[in-house]
């Protein structure tokens, strides 16, 4: 089995994502990084736009907003203004 991090993503609403995943990628403002297990530890500003989550070889994208991103070697927690999986955003609104 592969190695996984727990990723939780929280926002002013509550508990916005918490899984076991096997990569994040995202734009912080030192520019796109790819979070992998035993990343090194890395605490950085995470810019508005779109993330990538790999869960079970698939990718799936959410639209976050920024906020602060803290790695250590088996987590990514991230607080954020806002998180939405790409699936359930409403164009229209």
């Amino acid at each position: 089995m592969a190695k996984t991090l727990k990723l939780q993503i929280v926002t002013p609403e509550g508990t916005a994502f918490s899984e076991d995943v096997e990569m994040v990628g995202l734009r912080s403002v030192e520019g796109q990084i790819g979070i992998f297990p035993d990343h090194v530890r890395l605490m950085t500003q995470m810019l508005p736009g779109e993330m990538m989550v790999r869960i079970d070889g698939r990718d799936q994208f959410m639209a976050v907003g920024e906020g602060l991103v803290d790695v250590t070697g088996d987590r990514v927690a991230i607080a954020t203004d806002m998180a939405v999986a790409a699936e359930t955003i409403d164009e229209a609104k």
